[in-house]
């Protein structure tokens, strides 16, 4: 398997996320409007191979969306958000950063749809802060098998 890229950006017309795994064991994807079926295929695309590292590596990961630039998606969108997974061995689980109390209310409300209930957060220092603690919380899981 190919080594992944620390930053990747894919864009769709006048959208984007960004995937950043430089700060591992916390992976960062930031939105730049509504995703589309095609970024959403971008994240699975990157964090399904992600998961699979952590799993191999006996390593945890938490996902910090930075949703402040994320318009309130469709049904179908925010489905397919929400079924965001990972190994349960290893996704200790997602936090999103938005600042309206509003969107993160809405937010709230999308998790329901989901299996996972993802943590919000006003900032993205609190949303950090949020992910140590998630990751403290979550114990160790045993030696890490060489790369």
């Amino acid at each position: 398997m190919h080594a992944l890229q620390t930053v990747v950006c894919h864009r769709d017309e006048d959208r984007s996320v960004i995937f950043d795994i430089s700060q591992l064991p916390i992976a960062v994807a930031t939105w730049r409007g509504v995703p589309t079926p095609t970024l959403l295929d971008a994240l699975d695309s990157w964090w399904l191979p992600l998961v699979a590292r952590c799993v191999r590596q006996r390593r945890r990961v938490v996902l910090l969306e930075d949703a402040e630039a994320l318009p309130v998606p469709s049904p179908e969108i925010a489905s397919r958000l929400a079924a965001v997974d990972g190994a349960a061995e290893v996704l200790v689980g997602r936090v999103f950063v938005v600042r309206s109390l509003a969107r993160r209310s809405a937010i709230t409300a999308l998790a329901w749809i989901g299996r996972d209930r993802p943590r919000v957060a006003k900032s993205m220092r609190a949303g950090v802060e949020l992910c140590r603690e998630l990751l403290g919380a979550s114990g160790p899981l045993g030696v890490a098998e060489p790369h």
